[in-house]
C-alpha cells in the first residue's frame, strides 16, 4: 500500500529528473549550435577571396547545404 507522502515524494522525484534532463539537453544542444557557427566563422564560410590572378572563391562551410562553395 502507497501513503500519500510517499506518492507525492515520487512526483517530485520525476519532476526534478525531467527537469535535469531538460536543462541538459538544452545546454548541449546550445553547446553545439556555438560550436557549429564558431567553427564556419573560424573557416570563412561563404566569404568571397579575391585570388592573385584575379578570380574570386567563395570560403568552404561545414554543414552548411545552402551555400554553395
Amino acid at each position: 500500500m502507497t501513503t500519500r507522502i510517499r506518492r507525492r515524494d515520487t512526483v517530485a522525484v520525476r519532476i526534478r529528473i525531467t527537469e535535469v534532463l531538460g536543462t541538459v539537453a538544452l545546454g548541449a544542444i546550445t553547446g553545439l549550435l556555438i560550436a557549429w557557427v564558431g567553427i564556419n566563422a573560424v573557416i570563412g564560410c561563404g566569404e568571397t577571396t579575391r585570388t592573385i590572378d584575379g578570380t574570386y572563391i567563395k570560403g568552404e562551410c561545414v554543414l552548411v547545404p545552402w551555400v554553395k562553395p
